[in-house]
């Protein structure tokens, strides 16, 4: 029988168009732009039973029938060049993972291209020895004695957006924030001002709220959103502790035949996938082994916390989920695949050996004998290391060839898509030559334009050549962008004329000019600042080139565009989507010049209250503790295909 996706029209057609739509409730009045809508919308007009981007009715794909895969049903070809590719298109997910990928020119050494071991780490799955930064956060006392400050009163505006946005903000910058303020904001009379209040007590990281959050999480009665929201915020959290108390939820709850319940479900796994404590790892793949779950939806968001949790005991469980007849768990594992920690391998530290091996005499230093045999050690250690990386380059290649089968023949055009982004993070040799293939004859646009991220992921300058003539091709707009976003991954020098003649077309596409300058500034071309701060002062009137070229300055590291990206938030509000843009840009600046204005303007009378919404989460970006924004672990890496209410407005917190 061939697969069909049980939820297709009723997902695609009423779910996304909600979700993706920006103000698309009142829970969600301010956020980022989350994918080309406005050109859907467009490509879809006028049509009988628009599906957006949908599989056929039987969850094939567009296209003539191909060889079966066994496990999987017949193949479909989407014909390059076609329409009707949808969310399917790489730009939705890059808006949802964007916020890492930013960073990485804020996270790389100026001579290098490796990525520094620590926070992006975890998002990208990658390790590196250096330890090298660009920037620096804002400092403590600027926070302490500027910015918290602000934040604090604006949480008492007769705004219920200002309050919310101040909130989140305040939890970033972490000085003034107290488990006390967030928790006399869980029962707001405004559903912004409460969601805002549980997503920053799990930023503060605090286990004071714990009890709090429990409560809610477990009142059938309340509203599915707010229990959502608890549910997440406990995750967020980040604290061991917290983990039994979710697992005990789900082994309650998930018999639940409750539909709304489903959703609250789904946010416990999610904020299990959040946490990042690995000792949920083995529930998780026994809920995969009973497979009883009630749905598909369930399944899949079992595997998205597995691919979050980095671990690889998931592999066995999401390499077998490859080949599942159900598109969202083909999916999730597609993606799930290149989360798993391929690289990490035991480091030797010889103090710990010397501390416990070592004889001392009586003048502090190691007797003869002690030394042989700490020698011996080490040398155990290193081949002990050397056979767990072995170990490790055989499981990455196992997932490289089950990812690279998937690429080449799963009939789904969207899990190919999704496999092509984990091919760049699993990397490797196997992972180049299918996304080689895949650029060069794939299937679709959106293969090949999602094949040129994950080579720009997969950082393999040998594959340059192919992007440039990519990015070449004439009318192909949309997968220029990606390629433009991969030769800017790779930072590739030799993109830089060809990108910036794209910048300088003023009749172009303006989100292929807002993409190729962000390449610009994640290949570091200090020298086009010029062009770009020109472009976005000269034509920010232009909702769509404020917001590309407003998160180009801020990859680009512009300081002197401080006043601009104030003016892009100070704009009327269908400026919302450059208002988010401009506000994460601050984040990538991280420049004291900005406090002031920024300040100014939420402190403005004159300002309208959405933008003094912004203004509030832009400091939240300037003074935000971490260098990756917390916020990005709920939308990062996820199936934005299926729709989960309640989740889809915290995607758009700021």
């Amino acid at each position: 029988m061939i697969p069909k996706n049980r939820r297709s029209s009723r997902m695609v057609v009423l779910g996304l168009i909600t979700f993706v739509l920006p103000a698309a409730s009142a829970r969600a009045q301010h956020g980022q732009y989350r994918g080309p809508v406005d050109e859907l919308r467009n490509e879809f007009r006028g049509r009988a039973n628009p599906r957006l981007g949908g599989e056929s009715p039987r969850g094939a794909g567009e296209g003539g029938d191909l060889p079966a895969t066994p496990g999987v049903g017949p193949r479909r070809r989407l014909p390059f060049g076609s329409d009707g590719e949808g969310f399917r298109r790489w730009e939705f997910w890059w808006e949802y993972n964007k916020d890492v990928y930013l960073q990485v020119w804020n996270l790389r050494n100026r001579d290098t291209t490796d990525i520094i071991y620590g926070s992006l780490d975890f998002y990208l799955g990658r390790r590196s020895r250096l330890d090298a930064t660009v920037t620096e956060p804002i400092g403590l006392d600027a926070r302490r004695r500027f910015i918290a400050p602000a934040l604090l009163e604006a949480t008492k505006d007769s705004d219920p957006g200002v309050r919310a946005a101040a909130l989140v903000a305040l939890a970033k910058v972490k000085d003034g924030a107290t488990v006390a303020l967030f928790r006399e904001h869980f029962d707001d009379a405004n559903a912004l001002v409460r969601e805002a209040a549980f997503v920053g007590a799990g930023l503060l990281g605090d286990l004071e709220v714990v009890p709090a959050l429990l409560k809610v999480l477990h009142a059938s009665d309340a509203d599915v959103a707010v229990r959502t929201d608890a549910a997440i915020a406990l995750g967020m959290l980040g604290r061991p502790e917290v983990t039994p108390y979710l697992v005990e939820f789900l082994r309650k709850n998930l018999g639940s035949v409750e539909n709304r319940a489903e959703d609250v479900n789904v946010a416990v796994l999610a904020a299990l996938g959040v946490s990042g404590d690995r000792a949920a790892v083995p529930f998780l793949v026994e809920l995969v082994h009973m497979g009883n779950l009630r749905s598909d939806k369930l399944r899949s968001f079992v595997l998205t916390a597995l691919g979050r949790l980095r671990d690889r005991q998931a592999l066995p469980v999401l390499i077998k989920a490859l080949i599942d007849k159900d598109l969202d768990t083909r999916r999730a594992a597609a993606l799930a695949l290149g989360e798993i920690d391929y690289y990490s391998s035991e480091e030797i530290e010889v103090a710990p050996l010397i501390d416990r091996k070592a004889k001392w005499t009586e003048k502090d230093t190691l007797t003869h004998d002690a030394l042989e045999a700490l020698d011996q050690l080490i040398v155990e250690k290193q081949v002990e290391s050397e056979k767990e990386k072995r170990e490790l380059r055989r499981l990455r290649d196992i997932a490289a060839k089950a990812l690279a089968h998937v690429i080449r023949e799963d009939n789904d055009n969207q899990t190919r898509n999704y496999a092509a982004i984990s091919l760049g993070k699993v990397a490797g040799s196997v992972s180049r030559d299918a996304l080689v293939w895949a650029l060069d004859t794939g299937y679709s646009r959106s293969l090949q334009s999602f094949a040129a991220v994950g080579l720009g992921i997969l950082g393999d300058s040998s594959v340059s050549p192919l992007l440039l003539r990519k990015l070449g091709m004439v009318g192909e707009e949309s997968l220029r962008g990606g390629v433009a976003i991969g030769l800017g991954l790779l930072r590739e020098p030799a993109a830089i004329e060809p990108l910036l003649s794209v910048v300088t077309n003023h009749g172009g596409d303006r989100d292929f000019r807002g993409y190729a300058a962000i390449a610009l500034g994640l290949i570091g071309a200090r020298e086009t600042l010029p062009v770009v701060q020109k472009t976005l002062e000269e034509e920010g009137d232009d909702k769509d080139i404020a917001r590309g070229f407003s998160l180009a300055v801020g990859v680009l590291g512009d300081r002197g565009s401080v006043a601009s990206l104030v003016s892009v938030i100070d704009r009327k509000p269908n400026f919302d989507e450059a208002r988010g843009a401009a506000a994460f840009a601050f984040g990538l600046l991280r420049d004291n010049s900005a406090m002031k204005p920024l300040i100014a303007l939420l402190q403005s009378r004159s300002a309208t209250p959405e933008a003094r919404a912004y203004a509030a989460g832009a400091l939240g970006y300037l003074g935000d503790t971490e260098r990756i924004p917390g916020l990005s672990r709920i939308a990062r890496n996820h199936d934005y295909r299926i729709f989960v209410e309640p989740l889809e407005s915290l995607f758009k917190v700021l």
